[in-house]
């Protein structure tokens, strides 16, 4: 069996799930695994956050190099993941990203390995995805390419990882300039986005300080980037809980998506002739996952109407 890419862990104040994680990784025994843990915001929380990385230590129990990042003050999320990424790529080449609450179907592994070697020198190719939102391919050997980055499990390289900016400034000044128009596919896609930038510029913005992950699309998009897709879905999210920071939201939408099936890879792969954004899919991800409801669905649509209006706080 061909040796797994090194892993970072992402964990914070959930014994439960990271058991579940590192439990779900006995099954394929990773050589290389960092841990990188936000430090607690009170000191109540001290005590859980130190139950948690406990687990790591009495959980890890085979052959492998374990390197870790505890925290001791609170970074937030947006900084503490995307420092954590900065201090992986320090010592890593490339390798596959994991938050706690995210379990990949062990194909997902040998997917990463085969992709990470076949486009390690191809700069275009930033982001290797496990979610698969809409697995209607009936390919389980192919995968595809998308414009968007999706965070629930991935992989990249180091020389993608150094394109991060998470400088609002910087994707202000694109909005306003025909870049913006490069970025993105459709007038539905741009808007999207105008909205996100404006929404990250207000002062004390909650989302500005969590959201990472929309700088890390933002960062793709501006550099051209392309994402690998599965054609099946090879993940479960199981943090849908009331006090989680991004996906605590009800609804049918989350509904489905805590129910999505995961399904295994087949191999060989067979590879796409082309490399190019698959247009139908990524409008389908951006229509039913990124606007998952009739209310943003209706400010985007307000927004495209009346470009002036600023975002609600």
């Amino acid at each position: 069996m061909t040796e797994l890419p090194p892993i970072l862990i992402l964990i914070f104040n959930r014994p439960d799930k990271t058991e579940l994680l590192i439990k779900h990784l006995s099954a394929v025994k990773p050589r290389k695994l960092y841990i990188a843990a936000d430090g607690p915001r009170t000191n109540r929380e001290q005590e859980i956050t130190d139950k948690t990385r406990k687990i790591i230590d009495d959980h890890i129990n085979w052959d492998c190099d374990v390197q870790r990042l505890y925290r001791s003050e609170n970074l937030g999320l947006r900084v503490a993941v995307s420092s954590a990424i900065d201090w992986f790529f320090e010592k890593e080449q490339s390798g596959v990203i994991l938050e706690d609450d995210c379990l990949p179907d062990p194909t997902f592994f040998r997917f990463c390995t085969e992709l990470l070697e076949k486009y390690r020198d191809e700069d275009r190719i930033m982001h290797i995805s496990a979610l698969n939102s809409f697995p209607t391919q009936s390919d389980p050997n192919g995968y595809y390419f998308s414009i968007y980055p999706k965070s629930w499990g991935w992989a990249t390289w180091k020389r993608a990882w150094k394109r991060y900016d998470d400088s609002v400034e910087k994707y202000q000044i694109a909005s306003k300039s025909n870049k913006w128009k490069a970025m993105f596919q459709t007038a539905l896609d741009m808007t999207f986005w105008k909205l996100i930038i404006e929404k990250m510029s207000t002062k004390n913005s909650k989302m500005r300080s969590t959201s990472w992950a929309y700088f890390w699309t933002l960062s793709v998009r501006y550099h051209d980037g392309l994402c690998i897709n599965p054609n099946v879905n090879t993940i479960q999210n199981i943090g849908f809980d009331l006090d989680a920071t991004n996906t605590s939201e009800s609804g049918n939408f989350s509904n489905y998506m805590r129910n999505i099936e995961v399904e295994s890879i087949q191999f060989p792969l067979i590879h796409p002739s082309h490399i190019q954004s698959h247009k139908e899919e990524d409008h389908k991800f951006l229509k039913y996952h990124l606007i998952n409801s009739r209310i943003r669905r209706f400010l985007i649509y307000l927004k495209l109407l009346f470009p002036f209006l600023k975002p609600l706080k």
